[in-house]
């Protein structure tokens, strides 16, 4: 047969409820049977609750040497309380203080995080902008190329004509210096 698990710290806790509860209707009997259980089956904050309530309980019944014995161990619990709550206390200073390192940690790393996506949209409008005076460039090149090939093509046009020109002069020349010419002119004037 199995038994039930109870935490020990569920078991102070009800006890002691039990205790102030049987102190405050006025049946200390019932109080001291709860600090006796708590005495075995609580831990310290249960303990110190029970050395402090036998003491006042042994106060009453005028058994002073027990109280005596009561008060001492009540002390003693209420001494490693204390340690225990520094300790406690230490440790959520030592927490706190890494929770606080690590939150610095977390908004560093936010912060670089953004520097670094700032730099990156930077490096990209950069690359962005240094393709875009490229691409002009290069067509600038190209449009200052076409333009100097077609002034080259009409250049040579203009200069074939020129010469096409020159020889029709110079036939029309050699027409007018021909015998035949003056003697067409002639019976035409």
């Amino acid at each position: 047969q199995s038994q039930v698990y109870i935490d020990s710290t569920e078991m102070s806790s009800t006890l002691s409820i039990y205790s102030r509860f049987f102190i405050s209707i006025g049946k200390i009997d019932s109080a001291y049977i709860c600090f006796n259980q708590l005495l075995k089956e609580g831990n310290i904050y249960g303990k110190r609750w029970a050395y402090e309530g036998l003491t006042k309980y042994y106060l009453a019944h005028n058994e002073n040497h027990k109280a005596l014995i009561n008060f001492d161990n009540y002390q003693r619990y209420n001494d490693s309380v204390r340690i225990v709550t520094a300790a406690d206390e230490i440790a959520k200073a030592y927490t706190m203080y890494n929770y606080k390192v690590r939150e610095k940690e977390n908004y560093e790393l936010k912060l670089e995080k953004k520097v670094s996506n700032i730099k990156l949209a930077l490096l990209g409008l950069t690359c962005i902008v240094l393709m875009l005076i490229v691409s002009f460039l290069l067509v600038r090149k190209n449009l200052k190329a076409q333009l100097r090939k077609f002034k080259k093509e009409r250049l040579k046009r203009i200069e074939a004509e020129s010469i096409d020109e020159n020889k029709l002069k110079e036939n029309e020349n050699r027409i007018k210096d021909s015998d035949i010419y003056r003697l067409v002119q002639g019976k035409l004037n």
